[in-house]
């Protein structure tokens, strides 16, 4: 095939990626990591209703007082634009957040393609823009409210700085390196494991071993990391830092002396990125000549950094692999590149085959999307929420066995809660085995009016929790998705755990 048809398969393939990220563009966002995006769903509330003139009803003040309850993690970027426009549009609506997550995908697209078309040519191009658009988790990811479609989007510009400056060495990649890498590391302060890991990988790649001679090289990497690090600890202070650490890393290193987070990851990879292409990905990276080598070396470095601090998350968060998505991109256009020789000695007939079959394999994947977003309408369940909101009394204290902490109990029915932890999580965090100390301080404790139950599968898996409820306290409420428990008039038969 000619680049111009090539051309025009990567605009054919970039148009479907946009018409299924339509589809259902206005169902709530209940579909891929909810806990993450109703934190920025009441962040941005609370930021418009804050900016919004004119008056304020009770119900309102309520509402923007909601998202003080969120602890910020990085600045309010996104939130902030989706909130501005908010104000622009007289009302909230949330599904702007998907329109502005396409429009940054779109962005990575380009940067991806400039960076592939120079790596694999206009074939490998055309199959990394393939797999960044199309990819499931590409898909979900970039319809979600929050920072990383945005900044897994400024990756392939960083990677393309660092190529750029492997190849010629002049001083405007390693700022356009920088800069992208500030914007990336400013959206997510995780952006400077694969920031850190490119900028060493492209050191190598242009100086081998003697890469620590390079003044540029360390001014520009050094600036900006202490640059990120400047921001993060002017929004958050460092006492933030230090628990996450303690919280998220050396509490939970102990895991690493186990199977599990092995096991985890690996799962994550092979569901989530696909283990055949990113297999075939690393072949293609490890084959390429030492500049590309480099810095998908040094990318695959920072991922592995990364992965090993946050344990837990990275076993079972499948938005945590986000980053790699361009790295496997730019690797598949290597072994494109490693291919093509090969493909060409084919005949035409069966170029003309596999040109099909390819493509084929690139629409199966937006097929089954489909069918799993068709197959799924969450207004239901945020209508539920709504009406657990009407049907308790107001300002009454609330403990929750809910769905993602409870945001979106209180984003949809306005009712904070108190969140009763999953079996998971107290097994996470050595709480097995500790009903009466749970209930006496999730419940007693905090002079709870009201008990939320939305998740039966957790319930039912809580056997002590179920029977205690069930013979303590009379039921307020209760259908077919929720019941509510009223705590005020506990049995006198029973026993205080």
């Amino acid at each position: 095939m000619k680049s111009k048809h090539w051309l025009a398969l990567t605009i054919l393939l970039v148009a479907v990626g946009v018409g299924i990220r339509f589809y259902r563009l206005t169902q709530p966002p209940l579909d891929f990591h909810p806990t993450r995006q109703y934190r920025s769903l009441l962040l941005a509330r609370t930021l418009y209703l804050r900016w919004r003139p004119g008056p304020i009803s009770p119900e309102e003040v309520a509402q923007r007082a909601a998202g003080f309850r969120v602890a910020l993690h990085e600045p309010v970027l996104f939130e902030t634009l989706v909130a501005r426009t908010y104000l622009l549009l007289h009302g909230e609506c949330p599904w702007v957040a998907r329109l502005y997550d396409l429009a940054f995908w779109l962005f990575g697209a380009l940067g991806l393609w400039m960076l592939a078309r120079r790596l694999g040519g206009p074939a490998g191009a055309a199959v990394a823009v393939g797999y960044w658009m199309l990819l499931p988790l590409a898909i979900a990811a970039s319809r979600s409210f929050q920072p990383d479609p945005l900044m897994v989007s400024l990756l392939p510009w960083v990677a393309y700085g660092w190529f750029r400056w492997v190849e010629d060495g002049h001083a405007r990649w390693l700022i356009w390196a920088g800069l992208a890498g500030l914007l990336a590391g400013i959206v997510k302060v995780h952006a400077v494991f694969f920031f850190g890991g490119m900028a060493l990988g492209a050191a190598w790649g242009r100086r081998g071993w003697k890469f620590w001679r390079e003044v540029r090289w360390w001014g520009v990497v050094v600036g900006i990391l202490l640059l990120v690090a400047g921001i993060y600890l002017k929004i958050r202070p460092g006492q933030w830092v230090s628990f996450y650490v303690s919280t998220w890393t050396l509490r939970m290193a102990r895991y690493w002396l186990t199977p599990l987070p092995y096991g985890g990851w690996l799962d994550m990879i092979v569901r989530n990125l696909g283990g055949g292409l990113t297999l075939a990905a690393a072949v293609g990276g490890l084959r390429s000549e030492r500049p590309a080598q480099g810095f998908l070396s040094g990318w695959l470095l920072g991922y592995l950094a990364y992965g090993f601090l946050v344990p837990v998350q990275i076993a079972t968060h499948s938005y945590y692999h986000l980053p790699m998505v361009p790295w496997v991109a730019l690797g598949l256009a290597l072994t494109v590149r490693l291919l093509t020789p090969w493909v060409r000695s084919w005949p035409r007939g069966a170029q003309a085959v596999g040109a099909v079959l390819m493509l084929l394999a690139a629409v199966y994947p937006v097929g089954i999307t489909y069918w799993e977003m068709r197959s799924h309408d969450y207004r239901a369940q945020a209508a539920m929420y709504a009406e657990i909101g009407r049907r308790l009394p107001p300002r009454e204290k609330v403990v929750a066995l809910t769905e993602a902490y409870g945001w979106p109990l209180l984003y949809h029915g306005g009712v904070p809660s108190v969140r009763w932890p999953s079996q998971d999580q107290k097994r996470l965090f050595d709480k097995q085995g500790q009903f009466a100390a749970l209930f006496r301080s999730l419940v007693k404790a905090q002079d709870a009016a009201f008990f939320v139950v939305t998740d039966w599968e957790e319930l039912n898996h809580q056997g002590n929790l179920r029977r205690y409820l069930r013979q303590c306290y009379p039921v307020w409420v209760e259908t077919a998705t929720y019941v509510i428990f009223d705590l005020r008039k506990e049995n006198a038969q029973c026993a205080v755990p």
